[in-house]
Protein backbone atom coordinates (compact mmCIF):
# COMPACT_ATOMS: atom_id res chain seq x y z
CA UNK A 1 0.00 0.00 0.00
CA UNK A 2 1.32 3.45 -0.92
CA UNK A 3 2.28 5.86 1.83
CA UNK A 4 0.09 8.94 1.29
CA UNK A 5 1.11 10.93 4.35
CA UNK A 6 3.41 13.20 2.30
CA UNK A 7 6.04 13.22 5.06
CA UNK A 8 8.72 13.49 2.39
CA UNK A 9 7.34 16.93 1.46
CA UNK A 10 7.78 18.44 4.91
CA UNK A 11 11.49 19.10 4.39
CA UNK A 12 11.17 22.83 3.75
CA UNK A 13 11.04 24.60 7.13
CA UNK A 14 8.83 27.45 5.85
CA UNK A 15 6.14 25.42 4.07
CA UNK A 16 3.84 22.90 5.74
CA UNK A 17 1.37 20.61 4.06
CA UNK A 18 -1.67 18.87 5.55
CA UNK A 19 -1.19 15.12 5.64
CA UNK A 20 -3.49 13.23 3.30
CA UNK A 21 -4.74 16.42 1.63
CA UNK A 22 -7.32 15.58 -1.02
CA UNK A 23 -6.60 17.78 -4.05
CA UNK A 24 -8.90 17.68 -7.09
CA UNK A 25 -10.44 14.41 -5.87
CA UNK A 26 -7.12 12.55 -5.55
CA UNK A 27 -4.24 12.32 -3.14
CA UNK A 28 -1.81 14.56 -4.99
CA UNK A 29 1.59 15.91 -4.17
CA UNK A 30 2.00 19.66 -4.37
CA UNK A 31 4.06 20.99 -7.26
CA UNK A 32 6.67 23.74 -7.06
CA UNK A 33 5.58 26.69 -9.19
CA UNK A 34 7.69 29.38 -10.90
CA UNK A 35 7.75 31.45 -7.69
CA UNK A 36 9.11 28.55 -5.64
CA UNK A 37 5.83 27.94 -3.78
CA UNK A 38 4.48 24.44 -3.32
CA UNK A 39 0.81 24.32 -4.33
CA UNK A 40 -1.83 21.65 -4.89
CA UNK A 41 -3.88 21.51 -8.06
CA UNK A 42 -6.51 23.65 -6.33
CA UNK A 43 -3.85 26.22 -5.32
CA UNK A 44 -3.96 25.87 -1.52
CA UNK A 45 -0.76 27.01 0.25
CA UNK A 46 0.14 26.94 3.95
CA UNK A 47 3.19 29.08 4.64
CA UNK A 48 5.03 29.72 7.90
CA UNK A 49 6.44 33.22 8.44
CA UNK A 50 8.53 34.36 11.41
CA UNK A 51 8.43 37.90 12.75
CA UNK A 52 11.55 38.39 14.88
CA UNK A 53 11.53 40.53 18.02
CA UNK A 54 13.52 43.23 16.17
CA UNK A 55 10.88 43.23 13.40
CA UNK A 56 8.07 43.35 15.99
CA UNK A 57 9.60 46.45 17.60
CA UNK A 58 9.59 48.22 14.20
CA UNK A 59 6.39 46.72 12.74
CA UNK A 60 4.50 50.03 12.39
CA UNK A 61 7.35 51.93 10.75
CA UNK A 62 8.40 48.91 8.64
CA UNK A 63 5.50 46.50 8.04
CA UNK A 64 6.58 42.86 7.67
CA UNK A 65 5.83 41.34 4.27
CA UNK A 66 4.16 37.97 4.83
CA UNK A 67 3.24 37.10 1.22
CA UNK A 68 4.74 38.85 -1.83
CA UNK A 69 2.51 40.57 -4.39
CA UNK A 70 1.26 37.88 -6.80
CA UNK A 71 1.38 39.83 -10.10
CA UNK A 72 -1.01 41.64 -12.41
CA UNK A 73 -4.69 40.65 -12.25
CA UNK A 74 -4.16 38.40 -9.23
CA UNK A 75 -5.29 38.63 -5.63
CA UNK A 76 -4.12 36.73 -2.55
CA UNK A 77 -7.11 35.21 -0.72
CA UNK A 78 -6.03 34.56 2.86
CA UNK A 79 -8.35 31.99 4.43
CA UNK A 80 -6.82 31.52 7.89
CA UNK A 81 -3.95 32.63 10.11
CA UNK A 82 -2.62 30.68 13.09
CA UNK A 83 -0.31 32.68 15.39
CA UNK A 84 2.15 31.50 18.02
CA UNK A 85 3.92 33.98 20.30
CA UNK A 86 6.99 32.12 21.58
CA UNK A 87 7.47 34.10 24.81
CA UNK A 88 11.06 34.78 25.75
CA UNK A 89 11.50 37.06 28.80
CA UNK A 90 9.80 40.45 28.25
CA UNK A 91 6.25 41.17 27.08
CA UNK A 92 5.49 43.71 24.36
CA UNK A 93 3.67 46.90 25.34
CA UNK A 94 1.24 48.07 22.67
CA UNK A 95 -0.99 50.59 24.41
CA UNK A 96 -4.01 48.78 22.87
CA UNK A 97 -2.54 49.54 19.43
CA UNK A 98 -4.19 47.25 16.86
CA UNK A 99 -2.02 44.56 15.17
CA UNK A 100 -3.35 43.75 11.70
CA UNK A 101 -2.64 41.62 8.65
CA UNK A 102 -3.60 43.60 5.56
CA UNK A 103 -3.00 44.27 1.90
CA UNK A 104 0.05 46.53 1.98
CA UNK A 105 -0.54 49.27 -0.57
CA UNK A 106 -4.17 50.10 0.31
CA UNK A 107 -4.26 49.00 3.98
CA UNK A 108 -7.32 46.79 3.43
CA UNK A 109 -7.48 44.80 6.65
CA UNK A 110 -7.75 41.01 6.34
CA UNK A 111 -7.23 39.87 9.95
CA UNK A 112 -6.61 41.49 13.30
CA UNK A 113 -4.76 39.86 16.18
CA UNK A 114 -5.97 39.99 19.75
CA UNK A 115 -3.93 42.42 21.85
CA UNK A 116 -3.66 39.69 24.53
CA UNK A 117 -1.65 37.60 22.05
CA UNK A 118 0.89 40.34 21.36
CA UNK A 119 1.21 41.46 25.01
CA UNK A 120 1.25 37.96 26.50
CA UNK A 121 3.84 37.15 29.17
CA UNK A 122 3.65 33.43 28.30
CA UNK A 123 3.57 31.28 25.17
CA UNK A 124 0.24 31.81 23.43
CA UNK A 125 -1.49 30.42 20.32
CA UNK A 126 -4.44 32.11 18.62
CA UNK A 127 -6.15 32.36 15.26
CA UNK A 128 -6.53 35.74 13.61
CA UNK A 129 -9.94 37.41 13.74
CA UNK A 130 -11.23 37.78 10.17
CA UNK A 131 -12.07 41.35 9.20
CA UNK A 132 -15.50 42.39 8.01
CA UNK A 133 -13.81 44.37 5.23
CA UNK A 134 -14.71 42.98 1.83
CA UNK A 135 -12.17 44.98 -0.21
CA UNK A 136 -9.32 42.87 -1.67
CA UNK A 137 -5.99 44.17 -2.94
CA UNK A 138 -5.22 43.26 -6.56
CA UNK A 139 -1.48 42.60 -7.07
CA UNK A 140 -0.75 43.61 -3.47
CA UNK A 141 1.50 41.99 -0.90
CA UNK A 142 0.08 40.86 2.44
CA UNK A 143 1.80 42.52 5.39
CA UNK A 144 1.67 42.59 9.19
CA UNK A 145 1.64 45.99 10.89
CA UNK A 146 0.51 47.96 13.94
CA UNK A 147 -2.11 50.66 13.38
CA UNK A 148 -0.60 53.73 15.04
CA UNK A 149 2.82 53.04 16.58
CA UNK A 150 5.49 50.42 17.17
CA UNK A 151 5.23 48.30 20.32
CA UNK A 152 7.81 48.86 23.04
CA UNK A 153 9.82 46.40 25.11
CA UNK A 154 9.28 42.75 24.20
CA UNK A 155 11.77 40.18 22.93
CA UNK A 156 9.68 37.29 21.58
CA UNK A 157 9.29 36.02 18.03
CA UNK A 158 5.84 35.63 16.50
CA UNK A 159 5.27 32.66 14.20
CA UNK A 160 2.41 32.85 11.70
CA UNK A 161 0.97 30.08 9.52
CA UNK A 162 -1.00 31.59 6.65
CA UNK A 163 -3.41 29.47 4.63
CA UNK A 164 -4.13 31.07 1.28
CA UNK A 165 -4.41 30.74 -2.46
CA UNK A 166 -3.82 33.13 -5.33
CA UNK A 167 -6.87 33.95 -7.43
CA UNK A 168 -6.21 34.85 -11.08
CA UNK A 169 -8.77 37.46 -12.17
CA UNK A 170 -7.99 37.21 -15.87
CA UNK A 171 -11.18 36.62 -17.84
Amino acid sequence: MANNNHADLNTDATRHYPRGFEGAGNNTHPRKNASGLYVWENGLIIEKVTISSAEMLDIHDTPKELIAAPGANKVIRVLDILNFLDFNSAAYVTGANKFTVEYGANNYEIFSLNDALITSAADRVERGVYSTTEQLGVNEAVVATMATADPTDGDSPLYMWLTYFIQDLTA
